[in-house]
Formats: C-alpha cells, sequence, structure tokens
C-alpha cells in the first residue's frame, strides 16, 4: 500500500508544463512494467502486481488512476491524476521518463525505476 502511494504522488508531483497534447500511440510509456520478471506474470489481484500504463490510466494492484492532461516536455510525459488507492481518492501528478525498456516515475513521495515487460 506505502509503495502505491508513494508512486502515485511520485507521478502527480511533476506533470503540468508543455501544452502539447498528444495521441495514445505517441505515448512511449504505455504498457506493463515491472520491478522484474517474475513480478510481470502476476495477476493485479495478487500481491505485487505489475504496473499497467495507457496514455488515459494508471493500475497496479488497488491503485486506479485516471491521467489527464498529458503532456510531453523535453523527453518526460507529465499527467495530472485523479486516483482511487484502497477507496482512498487522491489528486497529484506523474512524470514518466523512458530510455529504452526502462521508465522512471516521479511523483510526490519520490521517484521509482521499472522494466517493461515482454
Amino acid at each position: 500500500m506505502d509503495m502505491l502511494r508513494t508512486s502515485f504522488a511520485c507521478l502527480v508531483a511533476s506533470l503540468a508544463l508543455w501544452p502539447l497534447t498528444v495521441a495514445a500511440a505517441d505515448a512511449p510509456f504505455a504498457g506493463t512494467w515491472a520491478t522484474d520478471v517474475q513480478q510481470c506474470g502476476n495477476d493485479q489481484g495478487a500481491e505485487n502486481p505489475p504496473l499497467v500504463l495507457t496514455m488515459t490510466t494508471y493500475d497496479q494492484g488497488e491503485a486506479h488512476c485516471t491521467l489527464s492532461e498529458v503532456k510531453e516536455d523535453g523527453g518526460a510525459w507529465k499527467a495530472d491524476a485523479k486516483c482511487s488507492v484502497e477507496g482512498d481518492e487522491q489528486e497529484g501528478t506523474f512524470t514518466f521518463v523512458v530510455d529504452g525498456d526502462k521508465l522512471t516515475i516521479r511523483d510526490d513521495s519520490g521517484e521509482r525505476s521499472l522494466s517493461r515487460c515482454p
């Protein structure tokens, strides 16, 4: 639960600079991401599920977010988020930075790195 809140806070903290909104096909952060390959196979209802991102959603276990105002800014993607984390409503900003198959997520609670699932 703390990891989800931390991830959410990181994503929410840094996302509102450029006025360029992009199409879903242009979002390199879309996909399934995990800390290791074993996590990629976990169901969303299981302990330690992978993160599933689309242009408009962030889902990981009990954390479900709707992303809006998604904009690219110098290689980083920023998005406003409205989330429900274990029933607790939260708002914030996420920043996503993709480098090959690595994703760095920043929000109010810090930063974490994940790898793209095969």
